[in-house]
This record gives structure tokens, sequence and C-alpha cells, in this order.
């Protein structure tokens, strides 16, 4: 799962009193997961962040790890 919106204060080094905004920040990962007969199922509780949040599926070629999707 990700998360958007995030907001970091840099403290020190090059960007030393800045604000950073951060999107698509994942902090959740689940898995991995086998597919069989062409389908996944994936089970669990998770929960919703005021609609900054979403689901990013990341599908390899098991013999190579090549990214499919």
């Amino acid at each position: 799962m990700y998360e958007n919106q995030l907001v970091s204060a840099v403290k020190g080094g090059e960007n030393s009193s800045a604000t950073l905004h951060h999107d698509h920040v994942v902090r959740r990962w689940i898995g991995p997961g086998r597919i069989v007969n062409g389908r996944a199922l994936i089970s669990g509780d998770y929960a919703s962040g005021e609609g900054h949040d979403g689901v990013v599926a990341l599908v390899e070629r098991g013999a190579t790890g090549e990214v499919l999707q």
C-alpha cells in the first residue's frame, strides 16, 4: 500500500530547513504472492487513510524476475 501527501521537515544536509512533500510512498509491502491458474488471492484487513492512499500490484516473471506489470 502507498500513501500520498506526506511531509517531512529536513533538519540537516543540503536541504536543511526545507519542507519536502512526498506522494506514492510505499508504507506497507504485502507479498510475495503466488499466481495459480491465472489468479492471485490476497486477503487481509487493509485500513484506508482518508483517501490519500492506494494499492499497487507488481507482477514479475518467476523464472527471471522480469517486471511484467
